[in-house]
């Protein structure tokens, strides 16, 4: 969308740059750690750590195959102290699964999952951008506001994304009346080529199969 790209381009000397969502070994230590070494986790060369949450890590990584060159990657590593839980395991699987049946342009893409070494991992879609959050963090700072059609811009894009995940069905043709419960600001991503994208399904609800639980809410409307 060009006012969002304009936007960008207007506010370029206030906004820091915000980069955000295999079978060798192993555990990484630190990337662009001053060391001239690549640090690596499987095929993946981790470029620099962009983001930590309470289960996981995030960094800006390459596939070391040819074939993936033009890709870059938001690899997703599960903590290492929360990797013996059984618990947190099931619930990073369970993730994984749920990412890798969306298929929308709205929905920050997942590549693949697995385990390497006892260390779980999510290989998503890297989005060269700003969440929302930040956005209208800067603006407050700036005291400029962002256009009306801007805002209904993203809330569109992110109502079809929603829409789609409420609509999805497994592999078997079930409806899983997926929720993402926890869509805020965040964790909307805005490319600097103008694609609206949502990401972190990671409290999401699957409502088929008794797997949602009536009396317990988490995440945000």
């Amino acid at each position: 969308m060009s006012d969002l790209s304009g936007l960008f381009d207007e506010l370029e000397g206030e906004l820091d740059d915000v980069l955000v969502e295999g079978q060798q070994s192993s555990t990484p230590h630190s990337a662009n750690n001053g060391s001239s070494a690549s640090e690596f986790f499987g095929p993946y060369e981790l470029v620099e750590k962009v983001g930590e949450g309470g289960v996981a890590r995030v960094y800006r990584a390459r596939h070391v195959n040819p074939a993936y060159a033009q890709q870059v990657f938001a690899l997703k590593l599960l903590h290492d102290e929360l990797s013996r839980n059984p618990q947190v395991i099931e619930f990073f699987r369970a993730e994984a699964y749920l990412l890798s049946l969306l298929r929308h342009p709205n929905i920050i893409r997942t590549f693949e999952a697995g385990s390497i070494d006892s260390h779980l991992y999510i290989a998503m879609e890297y989005i060269e951008g700003r969440n929302v959050e930040q956005l209208l963090q800067r603006c407050q700072r700036l005291q400029i506001k962002l256009p009306r059609q801007l805002k209904l811009h993203i809330v569109t894009e992110i109502v079809h994304s929603l829409m789609y995940a409420h609509s999805l069905k497994d592999t078997d043709g079930n409806s899983l009346g997926l929720i993402h419960r926890d869509v805020n600001p965040a964790n909307i991503f805005l490319g600097f080529d103008g694609r609206v994208m949502l990401g972190d399904f990671g409290v999401a609800m699957i409502s088929a199969g008794g797997k949602e639980d009536d009396e317990e809410m988490v995440g945000k409307v």
